[in-house]
């Protein structure tokens, strides 16, 4: 039997220190590790036009968030929904994920959850 003329192709499986591409994020989606635990300030807007101001850290979950809001406004936090720059905010991730700085406004919209 003759070998075969064609090219033999390989696979490398070896590891390389690449690190892998970057995500494909927003600059309003990075996060901001140095504002990660400093305090600052938010205003939560309702959608009767009302304001209030909470003092924060960029470390404070979504989750801690909706917490200072029910002692401020008494809605539950299940009952809160929060957007910021038009994207939902998820509870388990922190302000700074959300790139959420001091002065941001986020908005609350407080749901009925009564049948």
């Amino acid at each position: 039997a003759q070998p075969s003329a064609q090219p033999q192709t390989y696979l490398d499986l070896a590891p390389t220190t690449a690190k892998p591409p970057p995500r494909n994020q927003s600059p309003s989606r990075r996060p901001l590790h140095k504002n990660r635990s400093r305090s600052m300030k938010i205003h939560v807007r309702l959608l009767n036009n009302t304001a209030h101001d909470l003092e924060v850290e960029g470390s404070d979950t979504i989750g801690s968030v909706k917490a200072k809001i029910m002692e401020k406004e008494g809605v539950p936090p299940q009952q809160q929904l929060l957007f910021f720059a038009d994207e939902g905010l998820e509870d388990a991730r922190t302000l700074a994920d959300h790139g959420i700085e001091d002065g941001a406004s986020v908005c609350l919209i407080a749901i009925n959850m009564q049948g």
